[in-house]
C-alpha cells in the first residue's frame, strides 16, 4: 500500500490566477475564471489555498486551473502577505475593468446604447494599453505619458459612471490612505476634483496632461506634390498669422522633381520639418496657417531663353491649423493627413502673388483661380508635439532625424530661456520696391541677388539661407517678376553673421534686369545695402526700413562708409532717385541688444563721467532686453554698487529695478534665471554690507512719514518686490565673506541682521496714515517674500534665534490687521524648513495658533485659508513621530480643538438657517478635516489633557469630563448623520473619516469609569450624564447605518478592499454600543422607549452580526419595562417598523432573526416574560409581512401597481385596525382615501374616508393638523371629513349613500347644534341627490370572480377575489386591465378547480369569470309602482352575495331535446365586505354550492320571461312614446319561437313517462305548470298592449302574433281564467289611429322610451322586472334562502343578448350609431323578426355563460 502523500507548504506557487471554472464543493474551493487566489500548501497536482474574493473560506483545487505569477512574500509563514510582482498600473487596469464590468451589463440591461458603445471602447483602451506595457516596448518617456494617460482615462470613466474617486498625486500614484493624513488626503482629492474640472471644460485626454505655459512645435510630412510639372519646383513653407498678416515662421524649403519628388533619393518618404519655439501665445491669440509657395525652376522667361535659371511663381496653397492645435488628433501616431490644393493668382499681376494666401483665406475667388484638376495638390501629415524641442526629439526619434529641418520663430519665444540655449539669428524679409523702366518700352524682370559683404565689399559666403532644408549659400537670387514696377515680394532670407562680426558686415543688395531671347543676360542697374548695427553699436532695430539705392557703378568705390537708410543723412554718392526698395529686419539675438540704455549699462566703465544718466537710463530699459541679457546686466549693476561711487543710492534703485522687472508676474518662467545667477555667476563677498545698509534704510523709509522719505514711493514698493533676492544675494555673500575670512566679523553681522529684522517686523507692525498708501502694500510685499528667505537665514542665522524674533512678531500684532496677507505669510511660513525643525516649531506654534484662532473663532473673511493653514500645521506634525509632538498635541487640543467644535456647531446652524448656503458645506468639510486631523494625531493621554486630568490620576470630578465627551459625541454624530458632509464618490476620505472615529470613540470609551453610571450617593460620585449617554448611542446608531459603511451595497472588489483595510468598523462600534448599554444596568429604563427607533435601525442592517448583537437588545427593553409593562415598547416598535421598512430598510432574514431571537429569549426566561411576549412578537412578525408586502409592491412603478399597492395597504390598515392602534390606522385611511382619488375611484374614497369619520364622536375635544384638515375641534373635523365624503359620493354617482350621510348629518344639527342654516344646505343637496338619481344615467355595476395559483404574492396565492368592474367594463376588458398588473400571468380556459400542479406551479395562473350580485334589498321593495332606477341600484350594490352558474348535462346528452338532461351548477361566493366598500375588491371568505336539474331550469327561465313582460308592460304604461321593438321582439321570442323549439321543449316534463323516471320532480312539474299558465296570461296582456302601440307596418306581424298566441293559449293557458288579450277593433270607416312615435332626434332620457338611443345597460335594466305574484307548490318562508334568493335573481344582460344587437361601446354613442341602430330598430323586417332567439331563457342564460365565461378565456 502506497503511502499517502502530505500537504507542503509551497515554496515558489504563492500567487495565481483562475484560468477556468471549479465549482464542487466541500472541501474544494469553488473558483471562477479571473480569480485571483493565494496558495498555501500544495500535494499532488492539488493547492490548497483561498480566493482574495473571500479570504475566510479555504479549500483545494486542481494546479491545473491556475496560472501562477511572480509575486513577494512579507512576513513568510502562517501569517504570509503575497505581493504580485507587477506594474501597479496593471493591477489598477485589472481593478477598473472589475468596476467597469457592472456597469457595462447595467447599460446594455437598460438599453442604453451610446453609454454602452462608449464604455466599450474605454475598456478596449484599456486592454490595448495594458498589453503595451506589458509588452515593455516603450521607451521611459512613452512609458510615464502612456501610465499618465491611463490613470487619467480611469478617473474620468469613474467620474462619468458615478464610481468610487481614486486618490492620485500629481504624478499619477495611488495614495494609501493607511500612510497619510486625512488632511494630505483631503488635499489631494479636492485638487484632483479641481483638475478634473479644469479637463470637463474642454479639450483632449492628453491636452489635459500638458502644462497650459508648456511649448509645442508643428511637426509637417511632405509625402507628394501631385501637379503636372514640366520643370522642378521649389516648395516654401511657412506659419501665417490671418490676423497680423506677417510670417510666424522660418520658411521651410525643399525642391521637387517633376515628379513632385525630392530630388534627394534618401529624402524620399522621410521629408520632415519642425516649426518649433511656438507657445501659448500662438495658440491663444493666433490665427495660425500653414502656407506653402511653389516656386517654379526653369531657364525660360515667357517661352524666351534665358541666361540661367530664374524663380517665376506658380502658385500658393493653405490649409488651417485649428484643428491640429485643438488637439483633436494628438492621440494619432502619425498625426492627421492632409491635402492642400494649389491656387494660383487670377490676374496678369505678379504683386497679387503676395497676398494671394489672404485672398484664398478670406475665399475671395475672384482674385484666385481654382486647381485645374481635382485631386491634385500636395499631401502629407500634420502633428503637434508638445514640449521643448529637445524633448521631442527624445519622445519621437523616428520622426524628428539629423536630416529634419527645424524651423526656428520669427522672434523670441517664451521658452527660449528656458532651455538656455543661446541664439543669434537675422531674417530679413523683402516688403516692396519700385523699379523705373527708363528708356525700355516696358518695365524691367527684376531680379535681387542678395550677399553679406565686408567692409571692403568682399562677399562672405555660406552666411546666406533661403530656408530651412536648404544649405547656407553666398548670394541667393529672389523670384523674378515678369515686367513688374510696382513689386511686392516674397522671399525671407536668413543672415547668419557673428555677433562679432555684425559692425564689420553689412548685407548687400543688387538689383538687376533678367532679359531673355537671343542675348539672354543679367543687366545690374541699382546697389543698396543694410548695416546690421547702429552708429551706437547697437544692432538695428526690428521694423521696415527704407534703403538708399545707388547706380551699379558705385561697387568700385567705397560705397559702404554712406548713409544707407533714406533719412539717415545726404549720401556723398549719387542715388536712383526714381527707385525705391524696403525690407523688413527681426534680430533674435542673445548677443547683441538693440537697446542703447542697455548697451550704455553694460559699458558703464567708458561712461563714469556720466554714470548717474547711465543709472537713470536703467528705468528705460525693456524687461524682454534685460531677460535676454541678464547675467551681464546684473554683474554690472554689482560692479557699480562695489565700486563705492556717490551715486550708491542710485545704484541700489537700478538694482531694485532689474530685479523687480525680471520678477513681475509676467517672467515669472524665467525666474530661475535668477536663481542660476546666483548659484554659478554671483561672487561678491563684500557687496552683503551695502546692500544690508540699503534695504535696512527701505525699511525704515516705510515707517517715516511721506514728506521725509528720501527713496520715492515707486522704488520702496519695487525694493519690497526684490527683497527676497536682495536677502538671497545679502546671505550668499556673508557666506562667501565668511569662506574668505574664516567667520570673521560674525558678532557684527548677527547684530546688523537682528537690527535689520527687527527694522523689518516694526515696519510690518506700523499703523500707516490714512493717506500714505505705500506703506499698506510695502506691508503685504514684505510679508509675501519673508517667509522664502528663510531658508536663506537659516544659513547665517540660529533656528532659534530667527523663531524667537518670529514669534515675538506675531505675539505682537494685532490680530485684526493685515489679516489677509498675515494668513498667507503663516501658510508660507509653515512650508518652510523653519517650521519642519521641532525646536523652532514649539517656539512658533503658539504665535501661530494665537492668530489663527482669532479668525476662525471670528469666521471673518479669512475664515477658509486659516483653516488651509491649521491643516498644513497637522499635516506637518503628522509627517513627525507623533510619540514625540506631545506639546504640539496639546497646544492643538487646548487652544484650537475647543474653537473647532464651536465653529462646526455655528456652521450647522447656518445650514439649518439658510436653505441657499452653498458655501456652508464646503466650510463645514473644512472644519471637519481639521478636527479630523487633530483627533488622528491624539494617543490616550491628550484626551487626558482635554479634561484636565494628568498621567496617573483618576477622575475625581467628571463635568469637565461629561462635557468634552458629549461635545464630541454630538459633533460625531452631525458628522456621520450628515450626508453633504463629503461626497458620495470620495469613498476612501469617508472611511478614513470613520476610522478615525473609531478609534477615538474606543480612546473615549476607555475612560469612562463605572463612576460615570452615575451610582448611588450623593458625595463625591458623578450624576448620571443623559445627554452624554444620549449622544453616545445616537452617535453609535448613525455610524452603523451610514451609506458609507454599507458593505453590502457595494461591488464585491471594493467590499474586498475595505474589509482588508480597517474590517466591518460597523460591528467594532456595534460591540462598544451593546457593551456600554448592558453596563447601564436598570438605568436603561431612561431610554426606554426613545432608543427603540436608533437601534432597530441598526438590526434592519443586512449584517448578521450587527443583527444577532442588536436584537437581543429589545428583549432588554422588555425584560426592564416588564413590570410597567411594555405597551410603549410595543407602540414604538410597531411606528418604526412601519417607517423604517416602508423607507426600504429590513428583509426576510431580519423577520426570521427576529423572530427566532425574541421567541428563544422569551422561552428561555419565561418567568420573567409571560405569553405577552410571545404575543409581542408575534404581532412584530405578521406586521412584517404585510411592510415587506406593501414595500414589494411600492417597489413597482406605473398604473399597473396602483391595485396592488391598495390592497397592500388596505391590508395594513386592517392590522393596525386589530391592533387598536388608532394613529396608524388614520394615517392609513388618508393614503389609501388619496390612492383611490388619483385612481378615479371616488366612491371607494368615501367609504375610506368614512371610516375615520365614524371613529369620531360629536365633542368639542381639541385634535391636531392632520393632513388637508387644519385643527380644529373633533366635531368639526367630523363634519368636514362628512362633507368630503357627501362629494365624493356625488362624483362616483352613489347619490343614496350620499343621502345617508346627509341624514347623519341633518340628524346632528337637528338634535345638538340647530344650525338651521346648515340643515337648509343638507335638505338641498338631498333633494338634488333624489333628482340626479331617477334623472342621470348610471352604469350598471359588473362583478368578476377572479382566483389566483402559483407564484403569486402570499396575499393573492391560492385566494378568490370578487371585482367590481370599471363602468361598461366587460370580461375582456377586465382580463387585459388585470394582464398589466399580472404580466406573465397566464389565463386557465376551465373554471374547474385547479389541483396541485396549477397550485405549486412555479408560473402565475389566473381563473376569471362574470358572476351575478344576489341583492337583500330587493326583497325590501313592493312588488309594483317602483321606478326602474331604484330597483337597478338594489340590484347591484350594498350586496356581498355572488352566484356563478355553469351548465352541464347529466348522462347522455339526448340529442332531441337537450334541456331533458341540462343541469345548472350554482355556486354562491361571499365577500368579506359589501360592495360597493373601501376597496374595489374584496377576498371571499365563503363558498356554497348547489344544483338546478331540468325541470328547475325551467321554472327560472319561465319566471324570468314574466318578469321582463311584466317589466315592458309597466314601462309602456308609465311612459309615453317610444319604439315598441322590444317588446315586439320578445312576444314573438316566446310565442313564435323559430329556433330551438322554445317553449315547447318543456312539454317533455309534463308527460308520464318523464315522470315516473322522475318522481321526486312531480312537485316541480307541477310548479312549472303554474308559471307556464302564469306566463300565458302575461303574454295576453303584453299582445293586448302591442296592438295599442304597434305601428302600421307592424300591423300583419302583429296579427301573426295574434294567430300563434291563440295556439299558445289553447295549450297553456288555463280555459277557466278570462283571456286577457281582447284587441280593439276600429270603428266602421274609420282609419286605424297611428301609433304614437318620437322624433329621430329627440334627447335620449330616462322617460323616453326610445330604448334603442340608450346606452346597453339603461336598455338591459328596462328588461329587468319583479317576478308574477304565483302561489308556489311549497309553503313560503318567512326569508329567502340563498338557493331561493339565486333562482329569483334576474341576470341583467340576459334579456339584452336575445332582444337586440349590441351596438354600444364603452363611451358615448355616436350620433351616426344612433341613428344606424333606430333605423335597424324601428322598422324591422319580418324575416329578421322570424328569426329571432328563441324564447328560453335557459338557453339564453347558457349562451351568456359560454360568451362571456369560456369565450372570453
Amino acid at each position: 500500500m502506497s503511502k499517502e502523500r502530505k500537504w507542503l507548504p509551497t515554496a515558489n506557487a504563492k500567487f495565481g490566477v483562475v484560468i477556468c471554472n471549479f465549482d464542487r464543493g466541500y472541501p474544494f474551493l469553488p473558483l471562477k475564471l479571473g480569480d485571483v487566489v493565494q496558495i498555501l500548501e500544495e500535494n499532488s497536482g492539488w493547492y490548497r489555498g483561498f480566493s482574495l474574493r473571500g479570504k475566510a473560506k479555504k479549500g483545494i483545487f486542481p494546479a491545473s486551473h491556475i496560472h501562477l505569477k511572480k509575486c513577494d512574500i512579507l512576513n513568510a509563514g502562517p501569517r504570509e502577505v503575497v505581493l504580485p510582482q507587477e506594474d501597479p498600473v496593471v493591477r489598477e487596469i485589472a481593478s477598473a475593468l472589475l468596476e467597469w464590468n457592472n456597469s457595462w451589463r447595467r447599460l446594455f440591461m437598460t438599453g442604453q446604447t451610446a453609454e454602452f458603445e462608449e464604455l466599450v471602447k474605454h475598456m478596449t483602451d484599456l486592454l490595448d494599453w495594458r498589453r503595451q506595457i506589458l509588452t515593455q516596448s516603450l521607451t521611459r518617456d512613452e512609458m510615464k505619458e502612456l501610465k499618465l494617460k491611463i490613470t487619467s482615462k480611469i478617473d474620468i470613466v469613474n467620474k462619468q459612471l458615478h464610481l468610487d474617486l481614486i486618490p492620485r498625486e500629481e504624478n499619477g500614484e495611488i495614495v494609501n490612505p493607511k500612510d497619510v493624513s486625512i488632511v494630505h488626503l483631503f488635499k489631494v482629492i479636492k485638487n484632483q476634483e479641481v483638475s478634473k474640472s479644469a479637463r470637463s471644460t474642454g479639450g483632449s485626454l492628453v491636452q489635459s496632461l500638458k502644462s497650459p505655459s508648456t511649448s509645442f512645435n508643428i511637426w509637417l510630412k511632405l509625402d507628394l506634390l501631385k501637379l503636372q510639372l514640366k520643370n522642378p519646383v521649389e516648395v516654401i513653407f511657412f506659419l501665417y498669422d490671418k490676423k497680423t498678416g506677417r510670417e510666424v515662421s522660418e520658411p521651410y524649403r525643399e525642391v521637387l522633381s517633376e515628379k513632385g519628388l525630392p530630388n534627394d533619393v534618401e529624402k524620399i518618404g522621410c521629408t520632415f520639418a519642425v516649426f518649433t519655439d511656438l507657445d501659448q501665445t500662438d495658440r491663444n491669440t493666433k490665427e495660425l496657417y500653414l502656407v506653402c509657395r511653389v516656386i517654379r525652376l526653369c531657364n525660360e522667361i515667357e517661352n524666351k531663353k534665358s541666361c540661367s535659371i530664374v524663380r517665376r511663381p506658380l502658385g500658393i496653397a493653405v490649409y488651417s491649423l485649428q484643428e491640429i492645435l485643438s488637439s483633436i488628433y494628438d492621440e494619432l501616431e502619425d498625426g492627421k493627413n492632409f491635402h492642400m490644393e494649389i491656387y494660383s493668382s487670377a490676374t496678369q499681376y505678379a504683386n497679387d502673388f503676395a497676398k494671394l494666401q489672404d485672398y484664398v483665406i478670406a475665399g475671395d475667388r475672384t482674385n484666385f483661380l481654382p486647381p485645374p484638376e481635382k485631386g491634385n495638390g500636395l499631401f502629407g501629415s500634420l502633428k503637434c508635439m508638445y514640449g521643448s524641442l529637445e524633448k521631442v526629439q527624445e519622445e519621437y526619434p523616428l520622426k524628428i532625424r539629423k536630416n529634419t529641418a527645424i524651423c526656428r520663430k520669427l522672434g523670441f519665444s517664451d521658452t527660449i530661456a528656458k532651455s538656455g540655449e543661446d541664439r543669434h539669428d537675422i531674417f530679413i524679409e523683402l516688403v516692396s520696391g519700385y523699379f523705373d523702366k527708363g528708356p525700355k518700352k516696358s518695365n524691367k524682370n527684376v531680379e535681387i541677388h542678395i550677399c553679406v559683404v565686408d567692409k571692403t565689399g568682399r562677399v562672405i559666403e555660406n552666411l546666406v539661407s533661403c530656408g530651412q532644408g536648404t544649405e547656407t549659400i553666398g548670394m541667393y537670387r529672389t523670384v523674378m517678376f515678369y515686367h513688374t514696377a510696382q513689386c511686392q515680394f516674397v522671399d525671407t532670407v536668413r543672415v547668419s553673421v557673428p555677433a562679432n562680426h555684425m559692425d564689420q558686415y553689412s548685407v548687400r543688395f543688387i538689383f538687376g534686369h533678367m532679359s531673355a531671347g537671343n542675348r539672354p543676360r543679367y543687366d545690374q542697374h541699382a546697389v543698396a545695402f543694410l548695416k546690421l548695427v547702429t552708429k551706437e553699436g547697437t544692432a538695428i532695430p526690428d521694423g521696415i526700413h527704407e534703403l538708399n539705392l545707388f547706380p551699379d557703378a558705385v561697387l568700385t568705390k567705397d560705397y559702404l562708409k554712406e548713409p544707407w537708410e533714406v533719412g539717415d543723412g545726404q549720401p556723398s554718392l549719387p542715388l536712383v532717385l526714381k527707385d525705391s526698395f524696403k525690407v523688413r529686419t527681426v534680430i533674435c539675438s542673445t548677443d547683441l541688444t538693440q537697446n542703447v540704455d542697455l548697451l550704455r549699462l553694460l559699458r558703464w566703465s567708458n561712461h563714469k563721467h556720466h554714470l548717474k544718466q547711465v543709472m537713470l537710463g536703467v528705468k528705460n530699459i525693456p524687461g524682454d532686453e534685460l531677460l535676454k541679457f541678464l547675467k551681464v546686466s546684473l554683474d554690472a549693476v554689482f560692479d557699480i554698487v562695489e565700486d563705492g561711487s556717490d551715486d550708491s543710492i542710485l545704484a541700489f534703485q537700478s538694482l531694485v529695478f532689474v530685479l523687480s522687472t525680471v520678477l513681475e508676474r509676467r517672467y515669472a518662467q524665467y525666474k530661475f534665471l535668477l536663481d542660476q545667477f546666483l548659484e554659478n555667476s554671483f561672487e561678491r563677498p563684500q557687496v552683503y554690507q551695502r546692500l544690508m545698509e540699503k534695504l535696512k534704510v527701505a525699511f525704515h523709509e516705510v515707517i517715516i512719514p511721506t514728506k521725509q522719505r528720501i527713496l520715492e514711493d515707486d522704488t520702496l514698493v519695487k525694493t519690497m518686490k526684490a527683497a527676497e533676492y536682495l536677502v538671497k544675494f545679502i546671505v550668499h555673500s556673508r557666506k562667501q565673506y565668511d569662506e574668505n575670512t574664516r567667520g570673521k566679523g560674525r558678532d557684527v553681522f548677527n547684530k546688523e541682521l537682528r537690527n535689520m529684522l527687527t527694522t523689518f517686523f516694526e515696519m510690518i507692525k506700523y499703523s500707516f496714515p490714512q493717506d500714505d498708501h505705500v506703506a499698506p502694500r510695502c506691508q503685504a510685499l514684505a510679508l509675501q517674500f519673508f517667509p522664502t528667505t528663510l531658508g536663506d537665514f537659516l544659513t547665517v542665522v540660529s533656528r532659534q534665534l530667527l523663531s524667537e524674533i518670529i514669534a515675538d512678531f506675531l505675539f505682537k500684532l494685532n490680530p485684526q490687521r493685515l489679516s489677509g496677507f498675515k494668513t498667507t505669510f503663516l501658510q508660507s511660513l509653515v512650508a518652510s524648513e523653519l517650521f519642519k525643525l521641532r525646536e523652532s516649531r514649539l517656539t512658533l506654534l503658539p504665535a501661530f495658533l494665537l492668530q489663527l484662532n482669532h479668525h476662525i473663532a471670528g469666521m471673518d473673511d479669512q475664515f477658509r485659508l486659516c483653516l488651509d493653514v491649521l491643516q498644513d500645521v497637522i499635516s506637518v506634525i503628522y509627517q513627525q513621530d507623533t510619540s514625540t509632538a506631545d506639546k504640539e498635541v496639546q497646544l492643538f487640543v487646548s487652544k484650537s480643538l475647543p474653537v473647532l467644535y464651536q465653529s462646526y456647531k455655528q456652521i450647522k446652524y447656518e445650514i439649518e438657517q439658510q436653505a441657499d448656503g452653498q458655501k456652508s458645506p464646503f466650510r463645514l468639510a473644512s472644519v471637519v478635516v481639521c478636527q479630523l486631523g487633530i483627533l488622528q494625531i491624539m494617543r490616550k493621554t491628550h484626551y487626558k489633557w482635554c479634561i484636565g486630568i494628568d498621567e496617573g490620576q483618576t477622575i475625581s470630578s467628571g463635568q469637565n469630563f461629561a462635557n468634552f465627551i458629549n461635545q464630541s459625541f454630538f459633533i460625531f454624530h452631525d458628522m456621520t448623520d450628515r450626508k453633504t458632509l463629503f461626497p458620495s464618490e470620495w469613498s476612501v476620505m469617508l472611511l478614513l473619516m470613520n476610522n478615525i472615529l473609531m478609534t477615538s470613540t474606543e480612546q473615549l470609551m476607555e475612560l469612562i469609569s463605572s463612576d460615570m453610571l452615575g451610582s448611588g450617593d450623593s458625595q463625591g460620585s458623578v450624576s448620571f450624564e443623559h445627554s452624554l449617554w444620549n449622544n453616545f448611542f445616537l452617535y453609535s446608531v448613525s455610524f452603523s447605518v451610514q451609506e458609507a459603511l454599507q458593505l453590502e451595497q457595494f461591488s464585491e472588489a471594493k467590499r474586498i478592499r475595505i474589509l482588508d483595510w480597517c474590517g466591518d468598523m460597523r460591528v467594532k462600534m456595534n460591540d462598544l454600543m451593546v457593551t456600554y448599554w448592558r453596563q447601564l444596568g436598570i438605568l436603561r429604563v431612561r431610554f426606554i422607549p426613545a432608543m427603540v427607533g436608533p437601534f432597530l435601525r441598526v438590526s434592519l442592517l443586512p449584517q448578521p452580526a450587527l443583527r444577532q448583537r442588536t436584537i437581543p437588545l429589545f428583549y432588554d427593553m422588555m425584560e426592564v419595562k416588564v413590570k410597567d409593562g411594555f405597551q410603549d415598547l410595543q407602540v414604538e416598535m410597531i411606528e418604526k417598523l412601519d417607517t423604517y421598512v416602508i423607507q426600504g430598510m429590513g428583509d426576510i432574514e431580519f423577520k426570521k432573526s427576529l423572530k427566532d431571537v425574541l421567541n428563544r429569549k422569551c422561552k428561555d426566561n419565561s418567568q420573567v416574560i409571560s405569553q405577552g411576549g410571545m404575543d409581542f412578537v408575534s404581532t412584530l412578525v405578521k406586521l412584517l409581512d404585510r411592510l415587506f408586502d406593501f414595500r414589494n409592491v411600492t417597489d413597482n412603478t406605473g398604473e399597473a401597481s396602483q391595485d396592488l399597492k391598495m390592497h397592500v395597504m388596505y391590508n395594513l390598515l386592517n392590522f393596525y385596525k386589530e391592533m387598536g392602534r388608532k394613529e396608524m390606522y388614520i394615517r392609513y385611511i388618508y393614503r389609501l382615501t388619496e390612492m383611490h382619488k388619483s385612481a378615479g375611484s371616488y366612491n371607494e374614497a368615501a367609504f375610506t374616508l368614512l371610516l375615520h369619520a365614524q371613529l369620531l364622536e360629536w365633542s368639542n375635544e381639541l385634535m391636531g393638523a392632520e393632513g388637508q384638515y387644519p385643527a380644529q375641534t373633533c366635531a368639526e373635523r367630523k363634519e368636514a371629513l362628512y362633507k368630503d365624503i357627501i362629494d365624493l359620493f356625488s362624483k362616483g354617482k352613489l347619490w343614496e349613500v350620499g343621502i345617508e350621510q346627509c341624514k347623519e348629518l341633518i340628524k346632528h344639527h337637528e338634535s345638538t347644534s340647530y344650525n338651521y342654516q346648515r340643515l337648509a344646505e343638507l335638505y338641498l343637496t338631498v333633494s338634488k341627490y333624489y333628482d340626479k338619481i331617477l334623472t342621470e344615467v348610471r352604469a350598471d355595476s359588473q362583478y368578476f370572480r377572479v382566483s389566483f395559483y402559483g407564484a403569486f404574492p402570499p396575499y393573492f396565492k391560492d385566494r378568490t377575489f370578487i371585482f367590481r368592474g370599471l363602468e361598461y367594463e366587460k370580461l375582456t376588458s377586465f382580463n387585459e386591465r388585470l394582464s398589466r398588473i399580472f404580466p406573465r400571468a397566464k389565463y386557465m380556459t376551465s373554471l374547474t378547480q385547479p389541483g396541485a400542479e396549477i397550485r405549486n406551479s412555479l408560473q402565475q395562473h389566473i381563473q376569471s369569470c362574470t358572476v351575478m350580485p344576489l341583492s337583500d334589498g330587493l326583497d325590501k321593495l313592493p312588488n309594483k309602482s317602483v321606478n326602474e332606477t331604484v330597483i337597478q341600484f338594489y340590484r347591484s350594490n350594498n350586496v356581498r352575495e355572488f352566484i356563478l352558474k355553469r351548465p352541464f348535462h347529466k348522462g347522455k346528452k339526448d340529442k332531441e331535446n337537450e334541456f331533458v338532461t341540462l343541469f345548472i351548477e350554482c355556486t354562491v361566493h361571499h365577500t368579506t365586505e359589501a360592495f360597493p366598500g373601501v376597496m374595489r375588491w374584496f377576498e371571499v371568505s365563503k363558498t356554497d354550492s348547489y344544483e338546478l336539474n331540468p325541470v328547475q331550469n325551467g321554472i327560472e327561465t319561465v319566471k324570468e320571461n314574466i318578469s321582463v313582460l311584466q317589466t315592458l308592460i309597466r314601462r309602456f304604461n308609465n311612459e309615453s312614446g317610444g319604439s315598441c321593438n322590444p317588446l315586439t321582439m320578445k312576444l314573438q321570442g316566446i310565442i313564435d319561437a323559430a329556433v330551438a323549439g322554445g317553449l315547447k321543449n318543456y312539454n317533455t316534463f309534463f308527460s308520464e313517462a318523464y315522470r315516473k323516471a322522475n318522481p321526486d320532480c312531480w312537485q316541480q312539474t307541477e310548479e312549472l305548470k303554474s308559471h307556464m299558465i302564469a306566463l300565458c296570461k302575461v303574454c295576453g296582456e303584453a299582445l293586448k298592449l302591442h296592438s295599442q302601440v304597434c305601428s302600421d307596418n307592424m300591423r300583419g306581424l302583429h296579427e301573426h302574433m295574434e294567430k300563434k298566441y291563440r295556439e299558445f293559449r289553447k295549450q297553456y293557458g288555463n280555459p277557466d281564467d278570462e283571456d286577457p288579450y281582447e284587441p280593439l277593433k276600429p270603428k266602421p270607416g274609420a282609419a286605424d289611429p297611428p301609433p304614437p312615435q318620437l322624433p329621430a332626434d329627440r334627447p335620449t332620457s330616462r322617460h323616453s322610451g326610445n330604448v334603442s338611443s340608450r346606452p346597453q345597460s339603461m336598455v338591459e335594466d328596462q328588461f329587468q322586472g319583479e317576478p308574477v305574484s304565483v302561489p308556489p307548490p311549497v309553503p313560503k318562508k318567512q326569508r329567502p334562502t340563498i338557493r331561493d334568493r339565486a333562482q329569483s335573481s334576474i341576470s341583467p344582460t340576459v334579456y339584452h343578448q336575445n332582444s337586440m344587437p349590441e351596438t354600444h361601446s364603452l363611451g358615448s354613442i355616436s350620433s351616426s350609431m344612433q341613428t344606424q341602430r333606430q333605423n335597424s330598430i324601428t322598422a324591422p323586417s319580418s324575416k329578421e323578426l322570424n328569426g329571432a332567439p328563441p324564447i328560453s331563457n335557459q338557453k339564453m342564460e347558457i349562451v351568456e355563460q359560454i360568451e362571456e365565461d369560456d369565450t372570453d378565456l
